[in-house]
């Protein structure tokens, strides 16, 4: 395909687990190009109403895309 490309991120937050993705979008000048991200878990606050039990495994994901195409990926947290 076209080596231009530009991704924006959506986030589908585990219960209880903020999710924070920079940048929030990437963009490629050519096919094969490879670019660095990060994300950040935190626990949310008892306040946010998540019943989260400790023991239990909780999930989300984020993904990519450039509205063709989408990379998703899973986040899955052990809540301590």
């Amino acid at each position: 395909g076209p080596g231009e490309a530009r991704y924006t991120v959506a986030v589908v937050e585990p219960a209880g687990v903020s999710v924070k993705v920079s940048p929030k979008r990437l963009s490629f000048a050519r096919a094969g190009e490879k670019k660095a991200f990060r994300i950040r878990l935190e626990a949310k606050g008892r306040s946010s109403g998540g019943r989260v039990v400790r023991g239990q495994f909780v999930a989300g994901s984020y993904a990519w895309s450039d509205g063709a195409h989408v990379v998703r990926s899973p986040v899955v947290v052990l809540v301590a």
